[in-house]
């Protein structure tokens, strides 16, 4: 059973009876009123890390000298009816802030932090923990991590 479902006054996505977000097969994009932004990679924030089989990695991985967007979707663990009203992202290395892979600025669309992330040419062969925190509207603050390689593509 299929259900429209109103996120924002904003936007609508069509949510299956579990209320997961549906996706067009073809693209990947999320079935709504809202187009997804072009050319992103985006993770979903989980409720819990006990549920097998899902992992919070970025596919496909970024090159050295890459700079492209990327994202995490909070629509699983905020409640409807409550937006974003910020969020921060910071970039670690084993050892401590990575300094090789970098981000610009967060911007945030309904319930999803992205930002422009850039490798340079010498990080390669590396994980990187891409730790995001957003604020909502009611002021709750919710930190998730994602993992990034940074890696040449075959």
């Amino acid at each position: 059973m299929k259900a429209l479902r109103t996120l924002s006054p904003r936007a609508e996505t069509l949510v299956d009876q579990h209320g997961f977000m549906l996706a067009n097969p073809t693209d990947g994009s999320v079935v709504g009123i809202r187009p997804p932004l072009p050319g992103i990679r985006l993770v979903y924030a989980l409720q819990t890390n006990t549920q097998s089989g899902l992992t919070r990695r970025y596919v496909p991985s970024i090159a050295p000298g890459e700079t492209a967007v990327f994202g995490i979707d909070y629509s699983a663990v905020i409640p409807l009816g409550i937006d974003i009203a910020s969020g921060t992202l910071e970039i670690l290395r084993l050892g401590g802030i990575a300094d090789d892979v970098t981000a610009g600025p967060v911007s945030w669309r309904d319930r999803a932090l992205y930002a422009t992330v850039s490798a340079v040419a010498g990080a390669d062969g590396f994980d990187y923990q891409l730790l995001w925190t957003a604020i909502d509207t009611d002021g709750n603050i919710w930190p998730r991590t994602a993992l990034l390689l940074c890696s040449r593509t075959a």
